[in-house]
């Protein structure tokens, strides 16, 4: 699939410049989002600083099965929804892995611990945060990706 002269200057952006591709269902933006962190990756950028976040699990699914055979490896950088990376984030800095919670308190706690002096464990290592479906997402979601 060729890339349209806007998806092009997105995926050639410089390492650091906060980008919005805007398009319709079907256009090619998980394909313009794929070739943007094989580019970064390219570029060095290290895996774990990158991730990429989905509205739904088959869109997670899907990307992260397009990056990998991109690669023609699995390359190291999450892909999930925002409900699933605030759960792994939630279970890795901050609650224990037998705490239980409603789906919307995810999200909810993680903003909280962002806002926190300790969310630091998280921002520092998030270096590229790809958003598929940006108008998707609910409020606390875009308190946490702003």
């Amino acid at each position: 699939m060729s890339l349209s002269e806007e998806q092009r200057a997105f995926v050639q952006a410089a390492p650091g410049a906060h980008q919005s591709l805007q398009s319709w269902a079907g256009t090619g933006k998980t394909h313009t989002l794929t070739e943007r962190v094989v580019r970064l990756l390219d570029l060095g950028v290290p895996p774990a600083s990158i991730v990429i976040t989905t509205f739904t699990v088959e869109g997670a699914r899907e990307c992260m099965t397009r990056l990998n055979g991109r690669m023609g490896f699995e390359s190291g950088v999450r892909v999930g929804t925002m409900d699933s990376l605030a759960n792994q984030w939630m279970r890795q800095y901050f609650q224990p892995p037998d705490y239980y919670l409603g789906v919307q308190e995810y999200g909810t706690m993680l903003l909280d611990y962002l806002k926190s002096p300790e969310g630091i464990n998280i921002k520092e290592k998030v270096r590229y945060l790809i958003v598929d479906e940006f108008q998707d997402l609910s409020r606390t979601q875009l308190d946490t990706v702003m």
